[in-house]
């Protein structure tokens, strides 16, 4: 469903828990902050696994996330990205 608005071109934002945007999670996302949506998609890694995936800005770009599939992750093969 997800996937389909997205491919629509709906506007679609989601946002944090908190009440300080300035707080970071154990994720490395801003608390009580609003992001938009751009993509949503499933990649399928070598070893077979897959992922559904949600691609989100940050407006103002201060906080990244920073588990599995950041934007620093070693997971992000060139078989991955293709």
């Amino acid at each position: 469903m997800l996937k389909k608005s997205v491919d629509e071109h709906h506007i679609i934002n989601v946002g944090t828990d908190g009440e300080n945007d300035q707080d970071k999670n154990a994720c490395g996302i801003a608390t009580g902050h609003a992001y938009s949506v751009h993509d949503a998609f499933t990649v399928n890694e070598a070893n077979g696994v897959t992922a559904d995936l949600v691609m989100i800005r940050n407006p103002w770009g201060e906080a990244f996330y920073n588990l599995v599939f950041g934007p620093n992750c070693v997971r992000w093969t060139d078989d991955v990205i293709s």
